[in-house]
């Protein structure tokens, strides 16, 4: 099961400091989608190329895929995408902690930037 935020770059010019804004946070499983907020702004019908299968792979095709080559889809722009694979009892815990959702999103940010 793959945990995927998408979340909005942003800036506050009265504190001076960037910060990042979750505009999305969903699960992919072998299933499908489980949307827990932001759903407008998922991009369910868009396919995303696999560079090394040398296809398109859509969230219909191969959900748990997609998910892993969905921050490629959004290399430049105001928007990025962290995919995290999680234990199933923690994913329990952040789905029904919104905390622990943003908690785990600060986790992801932190270890993006380092790269």
């Amino acid at each position: 099961m793959k945990h995927v935020t998408i979340a909005r770059a942003g800036y506050n010019f009265d504190t001076d400091t960037p910060y990042d804004e979750p505009v999305a946070v969903f699960t992919v499983d072998a299933d499908g989608i489980h949307v827990q907020s932001g759903e407008e702004f998922i991009p369910k019908t868009m396919p995303v190329y696999d560079v090394q299968a040398r296809r398109d792979v859509t969230l219909e095709d191969d959900p748990e895929r997609w998910a892993e080559l969905l921050p490629s889809a959004y290399r430049a722009g105001d928007y990025f995408v962290v995919v995290a694979e999680r234990p199933q009892d923690e994913q329990r815990i952040v789905a029904s902690d919104p905390a622990a959702a943003g908690r785990a999103l600060a986790e992801a940010i932190d270890v993006r930037q380092m790269v």
